[in-house]
């Protein structure tokens, strides 16, 4: 808890006070962070701890003015802290001291236009050039990371107090309940998330946003596609007009192509459709839903369910009194190399936001990424990648 009654994780407390540190050597630093979530509250962290008129905050949301005084107050002589996402990494700071990162393996950090510059290069580069400290700070660790500690070019720090989440994977089989069954829960999972409800906010991640991402024909199975472009049906609400997931096309006509049918069947449920069932299972307790539409920083510490896409949970007051991983299958069985450690990323940043001694609940997914969730062995998992 910050100064205030705000909120932020332990790593934007943690940046922030070695950023003022810094600062109060005579340097500056940058501190370079995936999105406007994470940035709201390391400038909250720093609110709380940096001297007033001390931080540049630069990102896309500033005005083109706003931007241009930011690079100008950069160029000045006093030392300065300057927050923002991974353009922040090249942004002017008088007599650099600190370089910082968090989450460097989240993919926002990547730039999409050539030459495609990783913000972790660049901060490499730009450390190396001007004789600053380095930081990489993150809960689970990428490959690239693992193989510069393993040729001892970083060195691995941990927390000189270790608070590790209390994770429980736990089985496939889902609950007795119908509404538990519906929302994909075991029954291990459902007690705890009806136990800890009582007394604090609950987070359930789930993979995919929207209500019903795929649909298909309820009479022979058949995914349901777009006349227009082939693209993938999705359905928005339990009422709405199926809608194409790649042009648009409203398919208020749709009909399937292989047996003449007009019903449709859900396919992959959302966080909307995950809410709804949740809203009838725990009658009396208010759901919260968090993905890109609905932006939602911070939750109080009163019972509430909070349905979160990935990336987007919210901070809780202390923490919340469970969490629930969904969807793990889903999740790992995206077709990449990086599944197992991007996965391994979002779950280790969902489960840090839990209350001590909370349990996390991981459902339904075993094997090598589960057991370094459980274990906390993210750095081990890393190597092994490699």
């Amino acid at each position: 808890e910050l100064p205030g009654g705000a909120w932020a994780g332990r790593w934007a407390v943690t940046l922030a006070q070695a950023a003022v540190r810094v600062l109060a050597s005579g340097r500056s630093s940058v501190l370079v962070v995936p999105d406007y979530r994470d940035q709201d509250q390391l400038e909250a962290a720093l609110a709380a701890h940096a001297p007033a008129g001390s931080v540049i905050r630069t990102d896309a949301r500033q005005s083109g003015p706003d931007r241009y005084r930011s690079f100008l107050a950069g160029l000045g002589d006093e030392p300065r802290i300057v927050v923002g996402n991974r353009s922040a990494v090249y942004a002017p700071a008088p007599r650099l001291g600190l370089v910082a990162m968090w989450d460097e393996g989240d993919p926002l950090h990547a730039e999409p236009l050539s030459p495609y510059a990783h913000a972790r290069d660049v901060a490499l580069l730009r450390s190396r050039q001007q004789g600053t400290a380095l930081v990489l700070l993150a809960h689970s660790r990428s490959t690239e990371v693992e193989r510069l500690v393993a040729i001892g070019y970083l060195t691995s720090v941990s927390p000189s107090v270790n608070r590790t989440p209390r994770v429980i994977p736990t089985t496939s089989q889902t609950g007795d309940e119908g509404f538990a069954r519906q929302a994909r829960i075991p029954s291990g999972a459902w007690r705890a998330a009806k136990d800890a409800v009582e007394h604090g906010p609950v987070l359930i991640q789930v993979a995919r946003p929207g209500y019903a991402p795929l649909v298909a024909c309820r009479a022979c199975r058949q995914a349901a596609r777009c006349t227009v472009c082939t693209g993938p049906l999705g359905m928005s609400t339990a009422t709405s007009t199926p809608t194409c997931g790649w042009c648009g096309h409203l398919a208020g006509d749709w009909r399937c192509a292989n047996c003449g049918s007009d019903e449709l069947r859900l396919v992959t449920i959302g966080a909307g459709r995950t809410a709804e069932e949740l809203g009838r299972a725990f009658p009396g307790v208010q759901v919260v839903l968090a993905d890109g539409e609905r932006h939602v920083q911070e939750v109080d510490a009163e019972s509430r369910l909070v349905v979160a896409t990935r990336g987007a949970e919210p901070v809780a007051a202390g923490g919340y009194r469970a969490i629930l991983l969904l969807d793990g299958e889903r999740m790992l069985a995206r077709e990449s190399l990086r599944v197992g450690e991007d996965v391994l990323r979002q779950w280790s940043n969902a489960a840090a936001l839990a209350a001590p001694r909370a349990p996390v609940m991981l459902v339904g997914v075993g094997g090598q990424v589960a057991r370094a969730l459980a274990t906390w062995q993210q750095a081990r998992y890393a190597r092994e990648e490699l």
